[in-house]
């Protein structure tokens, strides 16, 4: 509900949706005869295959998306490059800047958390004491339905 902080962890498409790269981008980014996104979206996954995982830490305020201060782990033995730092800072603020999401999810098991501590340990990070929470769904806040939902359940109780 928005009311506490929780770190959200989300599958390939979930998290495409979270960072806004399934809209389109400006015309200088996309290629319409190929129907394919550039560069952006070709840099994330050429970055993606180069490093495998990449972890990103922020250590900013939470209300104030414009001044993250943001820390980069990778799965490899490579370090970021400076202009891939760069891309994925801009992928970031471009996702903290635009509305507001709607994500249904569930608060990881024990099991789950102990997955992601090994996998987290393989690069010398750690979980912190927020809630883990495993996005299942990603959408657009349909506060009108939200609205009509909330009075129908305060008018039946």
């Amino acid at each position: 509900d928005g009311s506490s902080s929780c770190c959200c962890w989300a599958n390939g498409e979930n998290a495409e949706t979270l960072l806004r790269l399934h809209q389109r981008p400006p015309e200088s980014d996309f290629d319409s005869t190929h129907g394919t996104h550039h560069p952006t979206l070709l840099s994330l996954d050429k970055i993606l295959k180069k490093h495998g995982r990449v972890m990103v830490k922020s250590y900013g305020s939470t209300l104030d998306s414009l001044h993250q201060d943001l820390t980069f782990s990778v799965s490899s033995d490579d370090l970021l490059s400076s202009a891939e730092e760069n891309l994925l800072k801009v992928i970031i603020l471009g996702a903290c800047l635009g509305t507001f999401w709607c994500v249904t999810g569930d608060v990881l098991d024990s099991n789950a958390v102990g997955h992601l501590e090994r996998h987290l340990s393989q690069m010398q990070m750690t979980v912190n004491t927020f809630p883990n929470i495993w996005a299942r769904d990603v959408g657009v806040p349909n506060t009108l339905s939200d609205a009509r939902n909330l009075i129908q359940e305060l008018l039946c109780n």
